[in-house]
């Protein structure tokens, strides 16, 4: 399984989080690499200190609404959780003082890990949909 951080801030709270949510994905046996892009030129994150899901307050609900619309966009199967998969924390390390946010990563690891082992084992006995073209209308007439 592969996590894109994208926080500018290497080893910050963003990338603690993604480590609590690979600690627990990896005592299932699932292989994780965290892949910082944060200091590279791609638009999205501008380090604004905002935004950012693991952030001081209630900024990150926005984030998360935007990456889970794009992951269903692109027809991902998303693992559920308890809350939305946010923590907060200013500081560095701060993060691990949001009980409450550190126990939904922790879940929404095992759900993912959970989702992941369903999927592969179905692969045996269900196909997968099968895929039609891309039909784009235009409204504008």
């Amino acid at each position: 399984m592969i996590a894109i951080n994208g926080s500018p801030r290497k080893n910050g709270n963003t990338s603690q989080a993604f480590k609590v949510m690979a600690d627990e994905l990896e005592q299932q046996g699932i292989e994780v690499e965290i892949i910082q892009i944060g200091q590279l030129n791609i638009y999205g994150c501008i380090g604004c200190g905002y935004s950012i899901s693991v952030v001081r307050r209630a900024g990150g609900v926005d984030v998360v609404h935007q990456l889970n619309n794009y992951l269903n966009l692109a027809q991902t199967v998303m693992s559920p959780s308890q809350y939305w998969t946010l923590a907060y924390g200013l500081e560095k390390g701060e993060v691990h003082q949001d009980e409450e946010g550190i126990q939904t990563l922790r879940k929404n690891a095992r759900s993912m890990d959970w989702l992941l082992k369903t999927i592969d084992a179905g692969k045996e006995k269900i196909p997968v949909p099968v895929e039609e073209d891309h039909v784009m209308t235009n409204f504008i007439r």
